[in-house]
């Protein structure tokens, strides 16, 4: 279940949540069919490293987490740099919240297992403090993109004059 949900569920959450943000429908449809792929090179339990049989392989996995990082970093700069968001506080955007989140996880999540990846031969105590301190910042990640729901509110300019 946790293999399904985090390596096949919530990138495609993610990855659906940020294409809906392009411009054209035909760049929505192709971010789609990308991240589609992207799913199903796993599912094919294609094996790039044959010594290891029934690994759950990074290599796999890099290039759909990768989309996610693109697409949420073009999502925060849009944040930063659009008109539209101009007059707002930058806090009481949601999508800001959840770009914030999902860059410190996927961030992290690539970086740890891509050090876990080049390193097997790591103590088990390192490899199960880095897996805990990742599915910390997995829990971050649902709380920030949890709270962002409420941004708008807890952040809104309501200025009161006498």
């Amino acid at each position: 279940m946790y293999t399904l949900s985090w390596f096949y569920v919530v990138p495609a959450i993610l990855t659906y949540y940020f294409s809906q943000q392009l411009p054209v429908f035909r760049n929505r449809v192709l971010v789609i069919g990308i991240m589609i792929l992207m799913l199903l090179i796993p599912s094919l339990r294609i094996d790039w490293q044959t010594d290891v049989k029934d690994h759950m392989h990074y290599i796999n996995y890099l290039p759909l987490w990768t989309l996610v990082l693109i697409l949420a970093g073009k999502s925060l700069y849009k944040n930063l740099t659009s008109q539209e968001f101009a007059d707002q506080n930058l806090l009481s955007i949601s999508n800001f919240w959840v770009c914030i989140g999902v860059l410190i996880f996927y961030l992290e999540s690539t970086f740890m297992l891509g050090i876990l990846y080049m390193y097997p031969q790591a103590e088990i105590s390192l490899i199960q403090t880095a897996l805990n301190f990742s599915h910390s910042l997995g829990g971050l990640m649902l709380l920030i993109i949890g709270i962002s729901l409420f941004a708008p509110t807890l952040f809104a300019k309501t200025y009161k004059f006498s």
